[in-house]
């Protein structure tokens, strides 16, 4: 869609990986890394595995009732709440859109929840603590402890997920 055109001028979603390509190759296009679906009034964009899901569920409301929807929506094969709550919002690696959040991601991950500190964190990543949260706020929208707490979660619920299939 890049290539032809209806993009230009226009929000897309991109992953991390191929962004700094897709704007060099196309600049006309508003590339956004940290979402993995764009919805435009004529276009809808997706990436990752994930992406897709947001553009079926809007097409498939589109042609059917409210009923039926729901319907689908607990015979889909990644069954999810309505509204989730934001705090359960996944924050996976692959999503961060800059290498500061990538790097910052690996670091929460690999870390005890209880020895997490912005001066430790800073710390690790060479920078004072008032830049690391300045940063983190800038490219998230998000307090760095309340960036720390939805990696820490997501981590937990890969795992309880992964360990409830195993055991079944």
């Amino acid at each position: 869609m890049a290539a032809s055109g209806p993009l230009n001028d226009q929000p897309a979603t991109v992953t991390w990986w191929l962004a700094e390509a897709m704007v060099k190759r196309y600049n006309k296009v508003h590339w956004q890394s940290e979402h993995n679906c764009v919805f435009n009034e004529r276009t809808a964009t997706a990436s990752g595995v994930n992406g897709y899901l947001p553009i079926a569920q809007t097409l498939i409301e589109r042609n059917v009732s409210p009923e039926v929807l729901r319907d689908l929506i607990k015979l889909m094969v990644l069954s999810r709440p309505a509204l989730p709550h934001t705090v359960f919002n996944a924050t996976s690696l692959i999503e961060q859109p800059g290498k500061l959040l990538r790097k910052l991601h690996i670091l929460l991950e690999q870390m005890p929840a209880e020895q997490i500190t912005v001066k430790a964190l800073a710390g690790t990543l060479g920078m004072s603590e008032r830049t690391l949260a300045r940063k983190v706020r800038n490219e998230t929208g998000l307090a760095i402890g309340a960036y720390a707490r939805r990696v820490k979660l997501s981590q937990v619920g890969e795992r309880i997920t992964l360990t409830s299939v195993r055991s079944a």
